[in-house]
């Protein structure tokens, strides 16, 4: 005898309603046991970690009987771990916590990192990091002196001979920075101004340093793209002065290191973002 058609449609809107939730149930026992296996792994890693980085500064306090070199390899090793297990466990936490959480959980690992970052930043003076400005390549002359320099040689030609991507300009005793000046704002200028930087010809030098530096579109970015610490400062310091200036309307990618920490202070030394990146990644 068949059921009625009333009672099909009711079991199966039963079993129907059913199956989500058993679905549900299964996915979230699933991500339960998923996230437990993987954060009993990443704790016996940590702990495997922890032991190895005891042993090889043992190993270097022992071999060089020098506390500082054994400091400094914990606090290499540590400031290059902890933003990969924040990165881990943000991640796990995500997949355990359902979708709801995961920006959460990115923001959380995003956080960890940059709190990181600082503290490694914060722990290392300019001095150590700097390049000296006796090793800066750069103009030095007066801007007096600006007209008597050639645009193509000693602009364009001369950061492609010597193969850098940015150009300080000092007073001619290197006690004072006028500013900075990156390739792409010469070749901006050399394309506006038909100067081509393979070509021999004479006529297309009548450019100067004194026209590229009071160009409408270089002066600003010449002049105020460039920030300044003083000599006792951390990298902390260097980003947060790179951060002021960029927020002001011009990207900052160069620091100077001066001895009063203002623009007319004498130059000691100069810090770059790709410095900046490179110290706070490892040291």
């Amino acid at each position: 005898m068949s059921e009625p058609h009333g009672a099909v449609g009711a079991a199966g809107s039963a079993t129907a309603a059913a199956a989500p939730g058993a679905g549900t149930d299964l996915n979230a026992a699933v991500r339960g046991k998923i996230a437990r296996a993987v954060i009993l792994s990443s704790g016996a890693i940590l702990l495997m970690l922890a032991l190895v980085i005891g042993y090889a500064a043992r190993t270097a306090y022992f071999g060089a009987k020098d506390l500082a070199t054994a400091t400094d390899l914990i606090e290499k090793f540590v400031f290059a771990l902890l933003p990969m297990i924040g990165t881990w466990v943000g991640t796990v936490l995500a997949f355990y916590f359902t979708n709801d959480s995961f920006q959460t959980a990115s923001n959380q690992a995003r956080l960890t990192f940059a709190e990181t970052r600082d503290a490694r930043l914060r722990q290392i003076p300019v001095q150590r990091a700097m390049m000296p400005v006796s090793s800066v390549r750069g103009i030095a002359a007066d801007d007096a002196g600006w007209q008597g320099v050639n645009f193509k040689t000693g602009v364009l030609d001369f950061l492609a001979s010597e193969k850098i991507g940015r150009l300080p300009v000092f007073s001619s005793s290197r006690d004072r920075l006028y500013g900075i000046v990156h390739d792409s704002v010469v070749k901006d200028f050399a394309l506006r101004h038909g100067v081509r930087p393979t070509s021999a010809d004479a006529a297309a030098s009548a450019a100067t340093l004194a026209e590229f530096l009071e160009d409408g579109e270089v002066s600003p970015r010449f002049r105020n793209s460039v920030g300044f610490v003083g000599p006792d400062a951390t990298l902390a310091d260097v980003k947060k002065a790179m951060d002021e200036v960029t927020a002001r309307g011009y990207p900052c990618r160069d620091v100077f290191v001066t001895d009063t920490g203002t623009p007319n202070g004498r130059p000691i030394g100069m810090i770059t973002n790709v410095d900046l990146e490179k110290w706070s990644s490892y040291g």
